[in-house]
């Protein structure tokens, strides 16, 4: 929750928060903020890289191309 948090607060307003599992699933629309190649998302990453929790647990799964 706080990653996603981060993220948010750093200009990628549409981040998800978790699932129950404590994983989280991107799916990003060409053009949209959750494009992990786009400047803003991999500074907004970099910020929060610290609380992502990849550490042992699963990072986020990113789907691009629209909704799936």
């Amino acid at each position: 929750m706080k990653y996603s948090q981060c993220m948010r607060d750093h200009g990628i307003k549409d981040f998800p928060d978790p699932n129950p599992q404590g994983g989280i699933q991107i799916s990003a629309a060409p053009g949209s903020d959750l494009m992990p190649d786009s400047p803003l998302f991999k500074a907004a990453d970099k910020a929060c890289a610290s609380l992502r929790g990849d550490k042992g647990g699963p990072g986020p799964s990113m789907h691009t191309g629209g909704k799936s």
